[in-house]
């Protein structure tokens, strides 16, 4: 059985296996993208230049609430992973329910944000 230190990042990477982990983000990026770019078609050829122009202001807005939603999944998810295999589970709950909490408090203030907007 090995031990958790020959199991570190020390051991030799390689492509295939970077690549195993960073397809499922550069599939979803990708997808964000493509989504972008239709959205922006449709919206062009069916409604008006004005409706364009709002969608091009809003859209970095969106992909910045992307970006911190992917940011603290995927780092929530490796700091509660590590501490589950350290055996630290209290520590793991804590953190989660932090992420949890968090995430509330930003629901919470997108929403009190949106009703200033409409």
């Amino acid at each position: 059985m090995k031990s958790a230190h020959t199991q570190s990042l020390e051991q030799h990477i390689q492509l295939f296996s970077l690549l195993r982990f960073t397809a499922p983000t550069m599939l979803m990026m990708l997808a964000m993208g493509l989504y972008t770019i239709t959205d922006t078609i449709f919206i062009a050829r069916l409604v008006n230049t004005n409706a364009l122009s709002a969608v091009n202001i809003v859209c970095p807005v969106i992909n910045g609430i992307v970006g911190l939603g992917t940011m603290l999944a995927a780092g929530g998810n490796a700091v509660i992973a590590h501490q589950l295999g350290a055996g630290q589970i209290q520590k793991a709950r804590a953190n989660f329910s932090l992420l949890f909490f968090f995430r509330n408090f930003l629901l919470a203030l997108d929403s009190s944000f949106s009703d200033f907007a409409c």
